[in-house]
């Protein structure tokens, strides 16, 4: 899996984007599979973020699948600053395959002017 995820900071409302192979490479075409797109903290009790449905995009190329969803500033301000966020991509294809990608993790940015803007 290749991923282009932002540097997550707290209060701005990136747009997180993971690009899904299949284990040998080849194309996996997500368009017809429910996705789910999952952010968490990496603590005991950390908070999560999950995106599925009509809040997350699939796009499909040649060689991967490009799966997307937009944090809003609520989603990002209940994020800890310094903390680690693991992020996962999670589905179900139509004909009942189950899958999962591998977990990279970044950190919060913060920010200095706290809530919503």
């Amino acid at each position: 899996m290749r991923n282009d995820l932002p540097i997550v900071r707290r209060g701005t409302t990136p747009t997180v984007k993971v690009r899904v192979k299949s284990k040998d490479g080849t194309a996996l075409d997500l368009t017809d599979a429910y996705v789910y797109l999952t952010l968490k903290e990496n603590v005991s009790g950390g908070h999560e973020i999950t995106k599925s449905g009509e809040n997350v995009t699939v796009e499909v190329s040649n060689n991967d699948s490009l799966v997307s969803a937009d944090l809003t500033q609520s989603d990002t301000l209940a994020l800890t600053a310094g903390r680690e966020v693991e992020v996962q991509v999670r589905g179900k294809t139509q004909g009942g395959k189950a899958l999962a990608t591998s977990i990279p993790a970044f950190k919060v940015g913060k920010i200095l002017l706290d809530g919503e803007i």
